[in-house]
């Protein structure tokens, strides 16, 4: 495994829950970068910064999580991974349409579970 720190793009329009993530996710060795929308998201990953994985939320404004996943899988040609994040299975049915995903975290589920999802993904 390669010792480059790796970096997680989240993208969530709650800054509350954004700042969850970055406390939670703040335990693991990685970088965090956070879009507050898709449209948000595309000028980092156009920025040229590398990006290992991304938390997806399904409902934002501006552009939600199924239209972003659909522009990265079919117009960007991207195969970063994603794990999609929501408050219910049901709100994440927007982004299975486009992918099958091995990891949902559901927000309930609480941080440890997001942790040992995150550090799974990344071989952490």
């Amino acid at each position: 495994m390669s010792s480059q720190r790796k970096t997680i793009l989240i993208i969530e329009d709650d800054t509350d829950i954004q700042d969850y993530y970055r406390i939670v996710l703040g335990k693991l060795p990685v970088e965090i970068v956070c879009a507050g929308n898709g449209e948000e998201a595309f000028l980092i990953l156009n920025s040229g910064k590398r990006i290992d994985l991304i938390l997806l939320d399904a409902i934002m404004p501006v552009m939600d999580g199924g239209v972003f996943l659909q522009k990265l899988r079919q117009e960007q040609k991207s195969s970063i991974p994603v794990i999609p994040c929501s408050v219910d299975e049901k709100s994440v049915e927007c982004l299975t349409q486009f992918q099958q995903f091995d990891h949902i975290f559901i927000k309930t589920q609480g941080g440890r579970v997001l942790q040992n999802i995150v550090a799974q993904k990344l071989g952490l």
